[in-house]
C-alpha cells in the first residue's frame, strides 16, 4: 500500500490502484488474461441485478479457458 501511494495524488487514489492491482494479480494466477477480465466485468456489471450476478465475476469463479 504504501508503494502505491508513491505514485498516487491521494490515498483514495492509492487504495483504487491496489485493488485493482490485486484483481490483475489474482485474474493471472486463475490462468485468466486480465485485459480480457476486466472486458468481460466492464460490459456484464452495468447489466447486474443482484449480488450473486456480482460474485459470479470473481476471477475464481470464471473458466480460464473462455477468458
Amino acid at each position: 500500500m504504501q508503494q502505491s501511494r508513491m505514485f498516487a495524488d491521494t490515498v483514495k487514489g492509492a487504495e483504487s490502484s491496489a485493488a485493482l492491482y490485486s484483481l490483475i494479480v489474482i485474474a493471472r494466477s486463475a490462468g485468466i488474461n486480465p485485459f480480457l477480465y476486466f472486458k468481460e466485468i466492464f460490459t456484464r456489471l452495468p447489466k447486474a441485478q443482484s449480488i450473486a450476478e456480482i460474485e459470479s465475476m470473481q476471477p475464481w469463479q470464471l473458466k480460464p479457458e473462455a477468458s
